[in-house]
This record gives C-alpha cells, structure tokens and sequence, in this order.
C-alpha cells in the first residue's frame, strides 16, 4: 500500500497535471519503459526492447512553459524578501507556506515531452505478445514521459510548514523563475511528508496497457484479439492500477 502523502502527491499531480507522478523524483523514467502501477505509481519491470519490440517512431517537443501547479486550499508562494522582488539581480528566493496537512507544490523547469509517434502500432505489438502469453495482463507501458532540467516537490506533513527556496543564482531572477530553476532549499519550518529538488529528471509519466473483460483461456493467435464475452481489447491509457482489474 502507498504511503498516504505518496496517494495524495499522485492524485493531486493527475488532477491538476493529467499526467502521473514519477516516484522517487530521480527514478529514470525512459519512454517504452514496462512495469506495473501501484495505485498510479509505476514500478518498472522491463523494457520494450528486452520485450523485442524495437524501432518505434518517437515524437519530441520542448515545453513553452513552466509547469507548475499547488494545492488548490492550502498553499501560498511568495518571491523575494522584504518586498524587494527577484527580479532586481541575479539569484533571490521563493517562499512556500502550507497551511494544511498534505498539501502540495511541485514545479517543473525547462523540459521536453517525448511520445510515441503511433499507439496503433504499439497497440498491434503489444497483442501479439499477449496472445503468445509473453505480455501479462498486469504490465503498462510508458508512452509519454516529461524530461526535466529541473524539478520541486514539497507535500507537506503538517497545517503549518513552510519553505525558502533559492532561485538558481546564476541567471536574472526572471529567467530563473520562468525556467523553473529553485537551485536549492535554504529552510524548512514544521513537518514536511517530502522535499526535493531534483536536477535532470523524468518527473512525469502517461502509462497505456490492455483494457477491457479478459479470458482466462485466451491465448489464441487467431483472428482479432477478443475477450469472448467483452468483445475486443483495448489498448489505451491507463492512470490506475484499479484500470487493469477485471
């Protein structure tokens, strides 16, 4: 069972961020990665390519912005000190204060989304092994992964805590901002569940895998994959292990 700051990161990141969470935050998350989801966290397990699946077609493209998001109630971001704004010189700090228990602030400098260019293909691959019994009906499948310059993740553990961060002193406070980059944290005040602040990471993740009523004896290579009472499989995105449940 995930602990319970972990189930409220995870379903705050998919609500605000329709993505899921990478956990821990320097887990390498790589696109074609196998696993399996505990509640929507992915464990990996295995490779497309150890799977013999190779050669598929991947899209790349470089987000325009930061992401960022932070509990709706319960959150409050403030920059710089003594109303002297950050972006007066290089460096400055940004202030988060929490004033409930397992509320959340994450946010993602400079990073880029890589895809599969085809689901269809993947899909087509994927049923080969399952009706070869090399695919378990388990397992999902990373097909987009966010690639992070940089990355922050504060839960907080208690109704008050609090938490300076430094923005990365080598570029002009807006710049460091609009990249995303809280270089390091300077203080912390009350119970914190988390706090990270992670550097070329893969902090978000969409998982797809094999949907619908399976068939205990289904394990024909003939004709369209079917389920004999649900008709056919589908393969499609999938945010919960709850998802894969019969």
């Amino acid at each position: 069972m995930l602990p319970g700051f972990l189930k409220t990161y995870a379903d705050e990141v998919k609500h605000h961020l329709d993505f899921l969470p990478t956990w821990p935050l320097s887990y390498d998350v790589k696109l074609g990665d196998v696993g399996i989801l505990e509640g929507s966290v992915f464990k990996r397990t295995d490779t497309l390519e150890s799977l013999g699946i190779c050669g598929l077609a991947v899209r790349k493209g470089r987000g325009s912005q930061v992401l960022e998001f932070s509990s709706r109630e319960g959150v409050e971001v403030t920059s710089g000190a003594g109303g002297e704004s950050v972006i007066q010189g290089l460096g400055g700090e940004v202030e988060i204060k929490f004033s409930r228990d397992g509320a959340v602030f994450l946010r993602v400098g400079e990073h880029t989304l890589e895809q599969f260019e085809s689901t269809d293909t993947l899909k087509r691959e994927i049923l080969h092994l399952y009706e070869v019994g090399a695919w378990q009906r388990s397992r999902v499948v990373v097909t987009e992964v966010v690639k992070a310059a940089a990355a922050t993740v504060l839960v907080s553990g208690s109704g008050s805590a609090a938490a300076k961060l430094r923005l990365d002193a080598s570029l002009p406070g807006t710049e460091a901002l609009a990249q995303g980059k809280l270089s390091q944290l300077v203080s912390a005040t009350g119970s914190f569940a988390t706090k990270i602040v992670g550097e070329r990471v893969s902090p978000l993740l969409r998982t797809s895998g094999l949907r619908g009523l399976f068939s205990l004896d289904f394990r024909s290579t003939r004709g369209p994959a079917t389920t004999g009472k649900g008709g056919p499989l589908r393969f499609g995105r999938v945010d919960s292990s709850d998802q894969l449940e019969d």
